[in-house]
């Protein structure tokens, strides 16, 4: 196949199909685009939402996620009815963001090392009261950066996505992963015993 074509491969655990570029060594400048900023009107919340001088956690809303029932659940719901009422379903999760210090418009990569770690920390933090609260299963951080990215502010951040249950691509990859761990674990536990064999 000529270099610089794209082909198309299939994924064996997840059955997707991937497009794969042939060339490994084509130039990654030619894809890349400079992020757009966002029109905030002048108005940028995270720079005076939740009040201090630092890095901050802003709670956009708590509850966020609503789970409605099993899939299978759903299928036995009348087909005129798109979900269960609301106030059925179970609430958990959050939606947040921390913030950088008021006025920090700069991308991630120019604004320190100093900063980045104080992000980083608030996550971290984040993360853990998420497990500890046991209203969630994952939580994922994102930076969306540049309005092509769905980015709201420019204003730089971290969103945290605390869901209440795992989602389905992870899932996917996880049960696809465990074929293959619990290969290399029984592998492992054979080399060991082999091992403590020849040592007694």
């Amino acid at each position: 196949m000529p270099p610089g074509l794209f082909e198309l491969r299939k994924d064996p655990i997840t059955g997707w199909w991937v497009a794969t570029i042939v060339d490994r060594a084509f130039d990654r400048e030619r894809f890349a685009r400079a992020a757009a900023p966002v029109d905030d009107h002048g108005d940028c919340q995270n720079c005076r939402l939740p009040d201090g001088d630092g890095v901050r956690l802003r709670t956009l809303k708590d509850y966020a996620f609503h789970t409605v029932g099993t899939e299978g659940e759903a299928r036995e719901l009348d087909r005129g009815v798109a979900q269960v009422s609301l106030d059925a379903a179970r609430a958990a999760g959050a939606w947040r963001t921390v913030v950088a210090p008021p006025a920090e418009h700069r991308p991630l990569h120019q604004v320190g090392t100093r900063t980045i770690l104080e992000l980083i920390d608030a996550a971290r933090a984040a993360v853990a009261q998420a497990k500890d609260a046991q209203q969630t299963d994952y939580v994922q951080v994102v930076q969306n950066w540049g309005a092509q990215a769905g980015a709201r502010t420019n204003h730089l951040c971290l969103d945290l996505y605390d869901l209440p249950q795992i989602p389905h691509r992870i899932g996917e990859e996880l049960g696809g992963a465990a074929p293959t761990v619990e290969e290399a674990a029984r592998t492992f536990a054979d080399a060991l015993e082999v091992h403590l064999a020849g040592v007694r």
